[in-house]
């Protein structure tokens, strides 16, 4: 116990040093985005929405992901 005592007063006293990036904003899917990615080719709708392929080839699997667990 006293080793993870130990482990989280070091996180909770944790600082980000001020050389280090801080993490950049995740840019958010709108729901016109969710449409246009239902509805073209994964190519097309990385270029129309500014977007890797990856990007828009794992929100087109996440989308289909939710609408089959509902």
């Amino acid at each position: 116990m006293e080793r993870k005592r130990e482990a989280a007063l070091a996180v909770v006293g944790w600082e980000r040093p001020a050389d280090m990036r801080a993490r950049s904003n995740p840019r958010r899917w709108t729901p016109a985005e969710d449409a246009v990615v239902l509805r073209m080719s994964i190519k097309d709708a990385a270029e129309a929405l500014g977007r890797t392929k990856q990007s828009v080839n794992l929100r087109r699997w996440r989308l289909n992901a939710q609408q089959h667990n509902c």
